[in-house]
């Protein structure tokens, strides 16, 4: 692995100037919104916030990757359905005004609290104590600290290969079951027996994955790794489920974006990233279309605009949460990730917190399976639901003052993962591991990141890739230190022989 010292290139000037062209654009969309349809005048506010924030994160792309990616899931999951509806002729918005200007007032906070916990981030703190530190350490310590990595990346490689019998095994399990009982049946009932371990195992591969990409190792056994791993999640597409691989995507695209930023940890550039990351949305947007078609049958949106109408239903959710705020079970619901991580392995089995079941859905530990229970009655005892959001939780637990929390929290976390640089091997390895979870919280919990970065299969793996790393760097020094005695001459008889380490 090579040296990544003074790699990090200077910040992109002009990023307040391309503002312009988005707040000129957002005025424009406001101004024709209010001109054309009064119905979606106050939409238009959310709306014109979304383009402002994207123009923020777009004018300095390399370093805000991950605040683009979620303002494009934010739109994707939460913006999608009113802007299908309002702008491109669908049925009628059908709420009422309660209901709407809770809706827009929601989103309008999410979006505020995310671009100012992302610009309270302190960026100039953190870099300036990262560099004394780095200046602080002695040559030597640095160079000790290269050689561990190297040793760290091959531990962490190891791990991958060792558990990627188990992904394949819990994807054969999971096409089997969507086979036989379609994609509902994979939430029917929490896994046991052998679709438990194989579960553990697929995770631990996940987190493996992301070690080796942390230890940022060599171009070619990178590459190998990440097409290995990009195979496998195309293949999850066959169970109907095409969240894992987008933001399976997503996650791989940011840290392609980190590593172009150093020039010595480069694996493609980022232009060639860029051009390539269009290119993919134009070939999986009709995959995309294809998969949910073939799993929902009739049902299936065979459009573009269907599609996007569809995903956009998330709102519902956020809806759901002022309808339906007093029949939900007291609870915390920003601590969903305490029921799927350490607790759930100790009460788990048939037994836990698992599957679609009324005790789960009355235990007020998942918002989602609460509001499931509740809109969808029976259904959701057949693997029917209606997801959540981060946005709803906040707002179950804390009224419109957790909206605005959540936000905040949320942008200071998608700050800190687009501070990644080279050398911080578990950082960068929670920061990876929390990002698929991350994105996908408009329509997730909240705390979803949480349970895979606390979970004891998360530690197993950091531990025993640490411990491996060592040991193959006391047998690099064992080998290092193995002694041959050279020839004494008679003129030194009586002395110590000299000592040379072999070669």
């Amino acid at each position: 692995m090579k040296s990544v010292r003074n790699s990090v290139p200077p910040a992109t000037p002009g990023g307040a100037g391309l503002l312009i062209v988005p707040l000129a654009v957002a005025v424009l969309v406001l101004a024709a919104v209010v001109l054309i349809d009064p119905q979606m005048r106050a939409w238009s506010i959310p709306v014109s916030l979304w383009i402002v924030a994207v123009g923020f994160a777009s004018a300095r792309i390399r370093d805000r990757i991950m605040l683009l990616a979620l303002l494009a899931t934010y739109a994707f999951f939460l913006l999608g359905k009113p802007i299908m509806m309002g702008y491109f002729g669908y049925d009628g918005l059908g709420w009422s005004a309660e209901v709407e200007d809770h809706l827009i007032l929601t989103l309008s906070l999410g979006l505020l609290g995310i671009v100012a916990g992302y610009l309270l981030y302190p960026r100039a703190i953190v870099a300036l104590l990262a560099r004394r530190r780095r200046r602080a350490r002695s040559a030597a310590r640095q160079e000790a600290r290269r050689q561990f990595g190297e040793r760290f990346a091959s531990a962490a490689e190891l791990a991958y290969w060792a558990t990627l019998p188990f992904a394949l095994a819990h994807l054969v399990t999971n096409v089997r079951t969507a086979s036989q009982a379609g994609y509902t049946g994979l939430y029917v009932s929490g896994q046991s027996g052998f679709a438990s371990v194989t579960a553990y195992g697929n995770f631990a591969n996940t987190v493996a994955f992301c070690v080796f990409l942390a230890a940022l190792a060599s171009r070619r056994r990178t590459w190998v790794v990440l097409t290995t791993a990009f195979t496998v999640q195309a293949l999850i597409m066959a169970t109907g489920d095409r969240g894992d691989f987008g933001t399976f995507l997503l996650m791989v695209f940011a840290y392609l974006v980190y590593r172009a930023r150093h020039q010595d940890t480069t694996l493609i550039p980022l232009r060639r990233l860029m051009l390539i990351g269009g290119a993919a949305v134009i070939v999986l947007v009709p995959v995309f279309l294809l998969v949910g078609a073939n799993r929902d049958g009739a049902e299936g949106s065979d459009t573009l605009s269907g599609f996007l109408y569809g995903q956009g239903s998330s709102l519902n959710v956020i809806e759901y949460g002022l309808l339906y705020e007093s029949r939900l079970p007291e609870g915390h619901y920003l601590m969903t990730f305490a029921s799927q991580g350490i607790l759930r392995l100790i009460f788990g089995g048939d037994g836990g917190l698992a599957g679609n079941t009324v005790e789960y859905a009355q235990s007020g530990t998942s918002l989602s399976h609460s509001l499931s229970y509740i809109t969808l009655g029976d259904l959701y005892l057949t693997g029917r639901g209606v997801g959540s959001s981060f946005l709803a939780e906040g707002f179950a637990d804390y009224g419109y003052a957790g909206v605005l929390l959540v936000a905040v929290s949320y942008g200071l976390l998608v700050a800190w993962i687009d501070a990644f640089v080279p050398g911080s091997v578990l950082a960068n390895t929670m920061r990876l591991l929390s990002i698929p979870a991350i994105v996908f919280a408009p329509r997730g919990s909240a705390s979803g990141f949480l349970a895979d970065v606390l979970s004891p299969v998360t530690l197993a793996v950091l531990l025993g890739t640490w411990l491996v790393a060592l040991l193959l760097k006391d047998r690099r020094r064992e080998g290092a230190q193995r002694v041959t005695p050279r020839v004494v001459a008679p003129a030194r008889v009586g002395r110590l022989p000299h000592l040379t380490l072999e070669r």
